[in-house]
């Protein structure tokens, strides 16, 4: 993967690419990961994202994943941008930012508690401002990260913590959010 190749020894990456737009939205994420879906593939569905899509997509890229990436090395993206049909097919929410090109799912190279809570201080310290959601889920590596949204209620704009038994709660301590059932 590109992303990879461009690390410098210490993890990150300092190193300036000329980006093909046609490859990608920005240095280090193809269109191809970020409109990635195993589910699609096994059920030969088309996941291609439209141009509104790839224009949120192109601000996840520039305005959240890069300075992930920067800060904590190589990410894995599991799932961006999701068609309606495929949303479906996994049991998404029907109002997912998935299906806008506004999130991602993400793995990184380290804790994902600890990613979260890292997110959570440098957004109270004004970095990140388009951020909209950041979630962890207890048990697995995956982190959830969404821009900010025109069209997706953001009331519910919260760094949480999924927990096994599906509620949602406010993760880390401090950060603002609330119960869900």
């Amino acid at each position: 993967r590109r992303r990879d190749e461009d690390l410098d020894e210490g993890g990150f990456g300092d190193v300036d690419v000329e980006v093909d737009v046609e490859d990608g939205p920005s240095e280090h994420f193809t269109w191809a990961e970020l409109q990635v879906s195993a589910y699609g593939d096994s059920m030969g569905l088309d996941n291609t994202a439209g141009a509104a899509e790839r224009a949120k997509l192109t601000r996840l890229a520039v305005e959240i994943l890069e300075p992930l990436r920067d800060e904590y090395g190589a990410i894995t993206v599991n799932s961006g941008f999701r068609s309606p049909e495929i949303n479906a097919g996994i049991g998404g929410s029907g109002t997912s930012q998935h299906m806008e090109g506004e999130a991602a799912d993400i793995t990184l190279s380290t804790d994902n508690d600890e990613v979260v809570a890292a997110i959570w201080e440098e957004y109270v310290r004004g970095r990140f401002p388009t951020l909209g959601q950041a979630i962890t889920y207890e048990g697995t590596s995956h982190v959830h990260v969404s821009i900010d949204s025109d069209t997706i209620d953001l009331s519910r704009k919260r760094f949480l913590k999924k927990m096994n038994d599906g509620a949602y709660v406010a993760f880390p301590s401090g950060a603002e959010g609330e119960v869900y059932p």
